[in-house]
C-alpha cells in the first residue's frame, strides 16, 4: 500500500518549515475546516494519532473505570487499548462472516447495565450496518464513537462514515491520506470539539497558535487534565495536500478493487469481503478469505512470486497474549474463523495495469499449484 506523495505536498511542508511555526498552527485550522466539510460535520480537530482520537473521544463522553465499551475483536489493537486507557473494560463482539464487520446480533446480546459506549470499526473501508447500530445505540442510550481509521470516504446510504457519532480517523502511512502519523476527530458538537482541542494541548484553554494573537501570549491557563496529543503544523500542511486529491484516490481504489473482484470470480475458494447494496466501500484494503486451502501456503507462494500480501488480522485482539492474560480465553467463533482464513492483497491508487497483471498471473500460478 504505497503512500501517494507528490512534489506539491512536499513543497507545502517545506514552506511551513521555512516559515518557522512547527507546532499546532494555521495549517491545522485550515486542514480541520476542509476535513469537516468533506465528512459533512460541523467540526474537526487534528491530533497525533487515531489512538489519541479514540482516547480523547471516550473521555469527553465520561467513560471511566467500571464502564464497559463494546468493540470488535477483528481490528487493530488500538481500538481496545483506547478503552483501557480510560480505565474502562472493552467487551469483545464477534464478527460477521461475510462483511468482517461487527456482528450486530452479538453486539445486542453483550449490552449490560455497565455498557456506556460502542466503537464500530469500518473494517478495510466497508461501513458497518449503521442503521442497526444506530438503533442499538438509541435503544440502550449509548455513546457511539466510530473508528474510521480504515474507511475515509466510505458511505452508508449516502452518508460518510465518521458523521454518525464521534468519528476517529487515522493518517498513518498506509491510509487513504497520510501525514506520516496523525489523526482527526469529527463531531457536530462544539462542546466536544473544544474539549478535545483543550485536552490534546495539556488541558490549556487556548492553543499556542491562538495565544500568539493575544495581548499576553505567555498566559497559559489550565482548566482540566490534558495530554500532548497535538498534530504539527507541517503535518497538517501535508494533510491539506493529501485531502485535495482524496476523491480521485478513492475512485482509483474502487476501480482497481472492481478489477480484482472480477478476476477472482474464477476461483471458488477465494472469497472477497461482501459489499451490501447502498454501501460505498473505500478500499483501504482488499481482503479475501481462503476457504478449503492452506492459507499459509497460499501466502508464502505469493510472497515468493514477489507479491506483497499480508494478513489483517491474526490473531484478533481477544487472542493477543496481553488480553488473554487480562481477561482469560474468550471465544468468538466467527472472528476466529475469519482470522485463520483472511489475507490482504496489494491495492493502492497508483497501481498500474502491469502491476495488476503481475499479481493476477501470480495468483493464477499459485492456484494451479495448490489444486
Amino acid at each position: 500500500m504505497k503512500p501517494n506523495i507528490t512534489e506539491k505536498e512536499i513543497n507545502e511542508v517545506v514552506e511551513v518549515l521555512k516559515a518557522g511555526w512547527f507546532t499546532y498552527g494555521e495549517k491545522n485550522e485550515e486542514f480541520e475546516k476542509l476535513f469537516a466539510d468533506y465528512i459533512g460535520v460541523k467540526r474537526a480537530v487534528s491530533v497525533n494519532s487515531c489512538t489519541s482520537a479514540l482516547h480523547l473521544s471516550l473521555l469527553t463522553k465520561g467513560i471511566k473505570a467500571g464502564d464497559e465499551v463494546l468493540v470488535p475483536s477483528f481490528t487493530f489493537v488500538a481500538t481496545a487499548n483506547a478503552v483501557l486507557h480510560c480505565g474502562a473494560k472493552p467487551i469483545f463482539v464477534d464478527a460477521d462472516l461475510e462483511t468482517f464487520n461487527m456482528d450486530m446480533d452479538d453486539a445486542g446480546k453483550k449490552i449490560t447495565k455497565r455498557t456506556k459506549a460502542i466503537i464500530p470499526v469500518h473494517y478495510a473501508g466497508l461501513p458497518c450496518d449503521m442503521e442497526r447500530l444506530s438503533e442499538l445505540v438509541e435503544k440502550n442510550n449509548l455513546h457511539m464513537i466510530e473508528d474510521v481509521a480504515q474507511s475515509l470516504g466510505a458511505e452508508f446510504n449516502g452518508k460518510k462514515t465518521g458523521s454518525f457519532g464521534i468519528g476517529c480517523f487515522s493518517f498513518f502511512s498506509t491510509k487513504h491520506i497520510t501525514t506520516g502519523e496523525g489523526g482527526m476527530v469529527t463531531t457536530n458538537e462544539d462542546k466536544i470539539a473544544d474539549q478535545i482541542l483543550k485536552m490534546a494541548g495539556h488541558g490549556i484553554d487556548k492553543s499556542t497558535w491562538a495565544r500568539s494573537y493575544a495581548k499576553y501570549p505567555w498566559e497559559r491557563i489550565q482548566t482540566s487534565i490534558g495530554y500532548n496529543f497535538r498534530m504539527t503544523n507541517f503535518q497538517a500542511a501535508m494533510g491539506i495536500g493529501q485531502l485535495k486529491k482524496i476523491n480521485e484516490n478513492i475512485e482509483n481504489r474502487i476501480r482497481i478493487a472492481n478489477k480484482i473482484t472480477k478476476f477472482l470470480k474464477q476461483f471458488d475458494f477465494i472469497v472477497p469481503q461482501a459489499v451490501p447494496n447502498d454501501y460505498k466501500h473505500s478500499y483501504h484494503m482488499y481482503t479475501v478469505r481462503i476457504l478449503g486451502k492452506d492459507r499459509k501456503t497460499f501466502l508464502e507462494k505469493l510472497q515468493e512470486a514477489g507479491i506483497g500480501v499480508s494478513v489483517h488480522y491474526n490473531p484478533p485482539v481477544h487472542l493477543q497474549p496481553f488480553y488473554i492474560n487480562l481477561f482469560g480465553r474468550i471465544y468468538l467463533p466467527k472472528t476466529e474463523e475469519i482470522s485463520k482464513t483472511i489475507i490482504t492483497l496489494p491495492l493502492y491508487p497508483e497501481m498500474t495495469k502491469e502491476e495488476l497483471e503481475e499479481m493476477f498471473g501470480a495468483i493464477e500460478r499459485v492456484c494451479k499449484e495448490m489444486n
